[in-house]
């Protein structure tokens, strides 16, 4: 699911890009738990120790990232 958010805004980028350069308000809206992230646990990036709670806060913290 993140890769799949990632991709796609990467793939819109040269859209966005255009649409700017034309006088377009181009942005891109992210509503993942803004914010809402918890700390990233660096000995586990792939969630080997898997939890529901703790893919949904690598998760958002991970799409938090992406954004900035």
């Amino acid at each position: 699911h993140y890769y799949a958010c990632w991709k796609f805004r990467y793939d819109m980028l040269p859209l966005l890009r255009r649409a700017k350069e034309a006088g377009e308000d181009a942005k891109v809206l992210t509503v993942l738990g803004s914010g809402m992230g918890g700390e990233i646990d660096h000995n586990d990036l792939g969630l080997k120790n898997y939890t529901l709670a703790k893919a949904t806060r690598a998760a958002q913290a991970y799409n938090d990232m992406m954004i900035e």
